[in-house]
């Protein structure tokens, strides 16, 4: 099957600036669409156990909804993912302070992170498989973070459903960087509004992070043994998501959370294996990062002026990351980039069919 790229036109704001999509096709009906605006997912349709097409991950129809968007949706993350109490971080005795989007907390890179930029289209090509580069540079001071970054992302669609993910960041004075892609899911149809709490999860990891009432890290690293937070066997997302008896799902109303993964480990490995039993599609998300997040959809159903409604929990996020707050936690992997490095992160979606399998209870029963 031979590989194609489109390039179109997605939008303009009302400066004039254009954005692209960039559709990348591998000849089988497949095909994953790409935003320079955030460089975000904006589709990605695989076929399910019958061979029907579906888009599996969350987005908008047009650009004004995602200026409006507050959750994210499919964006790169950057320059830190996920939260930094007050906007506080350290390097080589330094305290720095980030701009604050949550209260006093800088939540995945402040107000105007790479969520929020126009991306620079640096390259694509249909052989060996179609890809399509994109490039950002954050300047020196960019929402409080020291040093210029220049942050390249390259999506490709590769044999058999992979869509890979590769990040490489550089900068000219010590930093901190995390990145991640925050595509949210739903395996039945993302187009639609049902509820994914139904699908089933697995996350192959002993010990996740507990959060206090900022949804920052308390600092600790509990075992999920015995408790909601256990998804070592797979079984439904909504088993156990509004446990009334765990103070981490009161809080988080719902999964907010991050677990740890190959702890002192490095290299690429599976993260998180999610699966629609109504559609038998099924994700595997494969990683080299230190910890995987699970957001699912708690807050989704908010109103919001601009773009379409949708449903509490119809989408669930997997970000693949550092864990939230690392240079404020003395055991979290080391996040500074200093200039003469590069940083690097890939992130593989592998899409196909799971084996036939009863549906999970409906979510409600557990509720």
């Amino acid at each position: 099957m031979r590989g194609d790229v489109e390039r179109t036109v997605f939008g303009r704001f009302e400066n004039g600036t254009e954005i692209e999509k960039f559709v990348l096709s591998d000849g089988t009906g497949r095909s994953a669409s790409v935003l320079t605006y955030g460089a975000r997912l904006h589709s990605l349709v695989v076929p399910d156990r019958a061979g029907a097409l579906a888009n599996v991950v969350g987005g908008y129809a047009s650009l004004a909804e995602y200026e409006c968007d507050p959750h994210y949706m499919g964006a790169t993350i950057g320059r830190f993912a996920n939260r930094l109490r007050d906007g506080r971080f350290e390097i080589d005795g330094a305290v720095h302070r980030a701009a604050p989007n949550e209260g006093s907390k800088t939540l995945h890179g402040g107000p105007h992170g790479f969520d929020r930029a126009v991306w620079r289209f640096v390259r694509a090509s249909a052989s060996p498989h179609p890809t399509v580069v994109l490039a950002h540079t954050s300047p020196d001071g960019d929402q409080g973070f020291p040093g210029e970054v220049c942050v390249e992302v390259a999506f490709a669609l590769r044999q058999g459903g992979r869509l890979s993910i590769e990040y490489a960041a550089t900068t000219n004075a010590s930093t901190i960087v995390n990145l991640t892609h925050h595509a949210y899911w739903n395996l039945h149809d993302a187009d639609t509004s049902s509820d994914a709490s139904d699908h089933r999860i697995m996350i192959p990891s002993d010990r996740y992070v507990p959060v206090d009432e900022d949804m920052l890290p308390t600092g600790e690293r509990l075992s999920v043994e015995g408790s909601p937070f256990d998804f070592r066997t797979k079984r439904c997302i909504g088993d156990d998501i509004d446990d009334p008896n765990d103070r981490q799902i009161a809080i988080a109303h719902g999964y907010d959370h991050s677990w740890l993964i190959g702890e002192g480990a490095r290299g690429l490995r599976n993260v998180a294996l999610l699966e629609s039993s109504r559609t038998g599609r099924r994700l595997e998300v494969w990683s080299d990062q230190s910890a995987i997040h699970l957001y699912s959809g708690n807050f989704l159903g908010e109103a919001g002026a601009g773009r379409k409604p949708m449903a509490s929990r119809s989408l669930i996020a997997l970000e693949a990351q550092n864990v939230p707050d690392a240079p404020n936690l003395p055991w979290a992997e080391d996040c500074i980039l200093r200039p003469g490095e590069t940083y690097r992160s890939t992130i593989i979606y592998q899409l196909g069919v799971a084996p036939d399998n009863a549906d999970c209870a409906d979510a409600s029963s557990a509720r």
